[in-house]
């Protein structure tokens, strides 16, 4: 048995993913085939469809993967001892922000909201926002204990603040939007958390 047989399949299809944004990079996801994920991961296009459906659902594993990365940040930010629950806020804003940064993002999360892929969209999402609410109550939690944050139960806010956030979805495809409707964001959902401050990067 060859080595590339012997791989776990959680390593297959981290290459597989590896590939789409390769592929999405260089081409732009419209133009980019299973069979050029396939070229760049170097496996047989069975292979592909051992791990996703359609290429659709391969879309949906890159931006769950940029997710993931989200959640990495948050956790580091949340652990950033010398960090304000202020400041730990603006890394989740930014690394939002950051996920349609490029025209191939753009083009990605586009294709993920279509109303055909719903269920997998609902599926990515319903799973983000039970891990990272944890996180977020964290912060606030912190906020409260600085005096920065007024909030009865952190927990809840949590959920607040992650579902306030969740309108940057309608930015996509819009750079100067995206900025500025995440900047009018944050303000508003600080002010919901009692905080009075003013802090430079909103201007």
């Amino acid at each position: 048995m060859s080595a590339a047989r012997r791989k776990k399949p959680e390593v297959r299809r981290a290459e597989l993913i590896a590939a789409a944004v390769d592929c999405f990079r260089e081409k732009g996801v419209e133009r980019t085939s299973v069979s050029d994920i396939v070229a760049r991961a170097g496996v047989a296009q069975g292979t592909f469809y051992l791990y996703f459906k359609s290429k659709d659902e391969a879309i949906a594993a890159v931006v769950e993967s940029a997710l993931d990365g989200i959640i990495e940040r948050l956790e580091s930010a949340v652990d950033m001892p010398d960090a304000s629950a202020v400041d730990k806020l603006f890394v989740l804003r930014d690394a939002l922000v950051e996920t349609a940064d490029e025209p191939h993002e753009v083009e990605m999360l586009q294709v993920f909201h279509r109303p055909e892929n719903r269920a997998v969209h609902d599926r990515v999402s319903a799973a983000f926002g039970p891990r990272i609410a944890p996180l977020i109550g964290q912060i606030i939690e912190q906020g409260v204990a600085e005096g920065a944050f007024d909030v009865e139960d952190p927990g809840i806010a949590a959920w607040f603040v992650l579902g306030g956030f969740l309108p940057f979805e309608a930015s996509i495809g819009n750079p100067d939007l995206m900025e500025r409707t995440m900047r009018q964001l944050t303000a508003y959902l600080l002010r919901g958390l009692g905080y009075v401050g003013r802090d430079a990067r909103d201007d």
